[in-house]
């Protein structure tokens, strides 16, 4: 669900199984990941105990591919 609400030009939509996202990705970096997790990964878990401000933790981000693969 994307949290960051509508406004001129935005339109996100909670219509499952539809999919309508605020923003579309800009990034390579960027994933729209299709699993529903019952639980954080560990390595989130991990990263967000590590760093105690948030730029700390953005320079140190988990890397998302390795982490979903050991996941699914």
């Amino acid at each position: 669900m994307d949290a960051r609400g509508n406004k001129k030009g935005v339109n996100a939509q909670f219509m499952p199984p539809q999919e309508q996202l605020a923003y579309s990705l800009n990034f390579s970096e960027e994933i729209d990941c299709k699993t529903i997790f019952a639980e954080p990964l560990p390595i989130i878990i991990q990263a967000l105990q590590a760093y105690n401000k948030w730029d700390d933790l953005l320079k140190n981000l988990p890397d998302a591919e390795s982490s979903f693969l050991g996941a699914i």
